[in-house]
């Protein structure tokens, strides 16, 4: 996504991730690469992309909202709403080390609240969840991202029917965030082989 303070997300208060200054986060979509394998070296290309990224940005967020393709929820959406989430290791077959990766940035009960109350005023059900870890899709490019663990990451899933106009509407729903403090990303794999480049 120089040495920043980063504002606590742990509250209510919507000020606290208004846009100030002129700053305001740009939304980003990437791709996170085939399992770990961006941290194991394996894909250099879009680690490469994930580390130089916040020096794109015009200073460091105040927290991270990030829709994973791999936390797929289906009558409503859901939000990871726990002050901190372990880490979901949703891969298999890679080297030892790639399960016993630590990534522990806070979580952000406070903007869950803010997502869940803004889905539901467009009568989108959304619920907190507060045991589910952060999986691939949320971790890889955010230890690449933002190694220090500073900054409040809230995961949102994605609808189970995959239906592009559903998404729309929450997506449109959460168009307050515009121009605010908030980082939006969209995390998916495009390619999983060892080649793959990073398309954004």
């Amino acid at each position: 996504m120089g040495a920043l303070c980063v504002k606590s997300m742990a509250g209510d208060d919507a000020a606290d991730w208004k846009g100030a200054g002129g700053h305001h986060m740009p939304a980003v979509f990437v791709n996170h690469g085939g399992g770990p394998m961006p941290i194991l070296g394996k894909q250099p290309g879009i680690a490469k992309f994930f580390q130089s990224y916040p020096a794109t940005l015009p200073t460091t967020p105040s927290a991270i909202l990030i829709v994973t393709a791999h936390w797929e929820t289906e009558r409503q959406l859901k939000v990871s709403g726990a002050k901190s989430h372990k880490l979901y290791f949703d891969y298999g077959g890679f080297p030892k080390e790639s399960y016993e990766y630590e990534y522990p940035a806070p979580g952000s009960p406070g903007l869950a609240n803010r997502v869940i109350s803004l889905l539901s005023a467009k009568g989108l059900k959304c619920t907190a969840d507060l045991s589910r870890g952060w999986d691939h899709g949320v971790f890889v490019p955010l230890m690449l991202m933002f190694p220090g663990a500073s900054v409040p990451v809230v995961s949102l899933s994605l609808y189970g029917s995959q239906d592009a106009t559903e998404h729309m509407e929450a997506g449109d729903s959460l168009r307050s965030f515009v121009g605010s403090m908030v980082s939006f990303v969209g995390s998916m794999v495009i390619c999983s082989s060892s080649s793959c480049g990073c398309i954004t």
